[in-house]
């Protein structure tokens, strides 16, 4: 099924454009991941895309000149020093090489200092067109090197790769971007994405398009990038009147796996204590006696188990739970299994009954015969019986009227 859109086609933005290498805009990133750069770094780096941009037009034969001057009203950054430390650090990742007369940018990724260059590879890989330029506008550079958050420009960065292209001479700005893809190649927060684009679509940078609910599911997120837009310049000072920006919030997104809450309230006071209150200790935990794979013959241990089982509650004095300890002790024979008392005790204790097949209650039923007829056998194909075995047989006999009432 297919989904008509509207195609954003310009011949550039306005205010034109800096043609910026995909690996180049990852590479820049990830060297602030890694903390080889800082954020105000990453800002001077965008300006100086800017500062070269701005003498694409000069007559050739004229030699450029850069100052250090140009760079804080691009940067908000009005101290020197931490330009110049700024520019530092850049030049020692290789990301730039700044001179009096030339600004030269990496070609290559080769030329970057990268820490960790197998994960780079990895998020690389997932760019599908990852060998073209990006055309970045001058005014989204500029908004990027001026005071933006790591969240707003990387948000920013991902889009410009999935929405912005140069096809036939001509720039077009529309296309789909997963909130989960921009997330895992830049390394943030699903939900810190959804809150950048927020705030992109609020701005006017970003223009979202109408899409069916499954479009969006299969595809991302459909919208197309403001070739028009122009930032609105906060540094003029405010009237006397305004109201004051609320402070950023830097409170982390809760965690993933913990999803359910704790519903525990704080600093509560403690309740008084009542005349005549008695707290009840827990009865200690019984729990089911060892005994070897003989013991799963012996109808006496048998009993005895499901006595205790009755007293610690797991079980109710009735036939039909008896019936399923010896169907239990019945299905440990039968598959012959390395630990077979503790498979017995496993299926007792977590009452997996289910397990049982037809064969094991068959046998079960001709064993709780044999103990109410007075049987001395122990199980089927046994040795004959003794007269301790007749003494022993009669003694179960009795213990099942007591416990039946039969």
């Amino acid at each position: 099924m297919k989904t008509a859109f509207e195609k954003v086609v310009r011949e550039k933005p306005e205010g034109g454009f800096v043609a910026i290498h995909v690996e180049q805009l990852l590479a820049a990133w990830w060297c602030y991941q890694e903390q080889t750069i800082k954020l105000a770094d990453l800002r001077v780096w965008f300006a100086l895309h800017e500062l070269r941009a701005q003498r694409c037009r000069m007559r050739s034969g004229v030699t450029p000149r850069f100052r250090l001057a140009e760079l804080p009203p691009l940067t908000r950054q009005t101290r020197r020093g931490c330009l110049r430390a700024s520019i530092r650090r850049l030049s020692e990742a290789g990301l730039v090489k700044c001179r009096r007369t030339s600004i030269e940018f990496a070609k290559s990724v080769d030329e970057v200092c990268l820490h960790d260059r197998s994960e780079f590879a990895r998020r690389i890989s997932l760019i599908r067109n990852r060998r073209r330029k990006v055309p970045v506008p001058r005014r989204v550079l500029r908004s990027m090197a001026s005071k933006s958050r790591r969240v707003l420009i990387a948000t920013t960065i991902g889009h410009l790769m999935r929405l912005i292209y140069l096809r036939s001479g001509q720039c077009r700005a529309d296309g789909n971007c997963k909130a989960a893809w921009l997330a895992e190649v830049f390394g943030i927060d699903v939900r810190s994405v959804k809150q950048g684009r927020k705030e992109l679509i609020a701005s006017g940078l970003l223009q979202p398009q109408d899409a069916p609910k499954w479009y969006e599911n299969r595809y991302g997120w459909r919208g197309a990038f403001n070739l028009e837009w122009n930032a609105v310049d906060n540094s003029k000072p405010k009237a006397a009147g305004d109201k004051k920006s609320p402070p950023p919030n830097t409170k982390q997104p809760p965690p993933r796996q913990n999803k359910k809450l704790s519903y525990r309230e704080l600093n509560q006071k403690p309740g008084e204590a009542r005349p005549g209150v008695v707290f009840k200790r827990k009865r200690a935990r019984q729990r089911i006696p060892r005994f070897t794979p003989d013991g799963l013959r012996n109808n006496a241990a048998l009993l005895d188990v499901f006595r205790r089982a009755v007293s610690a509650g797991m079980l109710s004095p009735t036939e039909h739970d008896f019936l399923n300890v010896l169907a239990a002790a019945e299905r440990a024979i039968r598959v012959e299994a390395r630990n077979a008392p503790g498979l017995f005790v496993w299926l007792v204790t977590k009452k997996r009954f289910g397990w049982f097949t037809q064969t094991d209650e068959d046998r079960a039923r001709e064993r709780l015969k044999q103990i109410r007829s007075g049987c001395t056998a122990k199980v089927k194909g046994t040795e004959a019986a003794t007269r301790n075995e007749i003494s022993r047989a009669e003694d179960i006999l009795r213990q099942l009227t007591n416990i039946f009432g039969v």
